[in-house]
């Protein structure tokens, strides 16, 4: 438990450096990120290979932790490859086709590039933090349980906007069954007598206070649901 909580505080100091790095990236700072990063990546190295003589093979491949093993296998091999073996790649490569050493270009240069790009994989390192803070990760599944509950709270919405429109439609729609012939002729007319609201600015008039015929709320399905859902929002322009 001390190893482990010793590697915790490490995970944190490199996140500390990860967003120091962003804020001074020049030198002479960015020597000390260089030196920084080479000692954090010797004791993962470190630490997986003591877990892997403690565990053998069954660290990636059996166990209820095999996801986060898997993880820190990944990112310290990836570590390795971009810290420490594929500097050492380019400088034989450039040393073998040009007789010198100089910095690397071309197709050697797309690849440093991908690899740095996967460097931001380090940060899925704070996972494990999670993971090894018992508070926290309870609140964390805690909050996965509750959005799993949100999708049939969504769900349930949905189905009762649907239901509400259907029922809006049917009944007091264009065609519905609660629409009389005097109600028609008030819908035809509302927009002839709105326009002449907004043409005389709304003041003073009787039409001003006519209000809009309820099979305007309903005129299709989805303005329907469209309007329901804005009167659930308390909406009501």
């Amino acid at each position: 438990e001390q190893f482990q909580s010793i590697i915790m505080a490490i995970i944190c100091l490199n996140a500390l450096v990860m967003g120091a790095e962003l804020e001074y990236p020049h030198p002479p700072y960015s020597y000390l990120w260089q030196c920084l990063e080479h000692i954090f990546l010797m004791v993962f190295t470190f630490e997986l290979l003591v877990r892997l003589k403690y565990q053998g093979w069954a660290f990636l491949f059996s166990g209820t932790d095999r996801f986060w093993n898997w993880l820190d296998f990944v990112i310290v091999v990836g570590g390795i490859i971009d810290q420490w073996l594929l500097p050492i790649i380019i400088m034989i490569d450039d040393y073998l086709v040009l007789g010198h050493f100089q910095s690397h270009s071309g197709s050697m240069s797309d690849v440093l590039r991908l690899v740095r790009i996967a460097r931001l994989l380090r940060i899925l390192r704070l996972m494990r933090l999670i993971k090894n803070i018992p508070p926290l990760y309870t609140l964390i599944c805690g909050i996965v349980k509750a959005m799993q509950g949100m999708s049939w709270v969504m769900l349930l919405t949905i189905t009762v906007l649907y239901i509400s429109a259907l029922i809006g439609v049917k009944l007091v729609g264009p065609s519905g069954l609660l629409v009389t012939s005097a109600t028609t002729e008030v819908s035809e007319d509302s927009p002839s007598a709105h326009a002449r609201i907004l043409h005389h600015g709304g003041g003073g008039s009787s039409d001003a206070e006519t209000p809009l015929p309820v099979s305007s709320c309903f005129p299709n399905m989805f303005d329907a649901i469209f309007n329901m859902f804005k009167v659930m929002q308390m909406d009501l322009d």
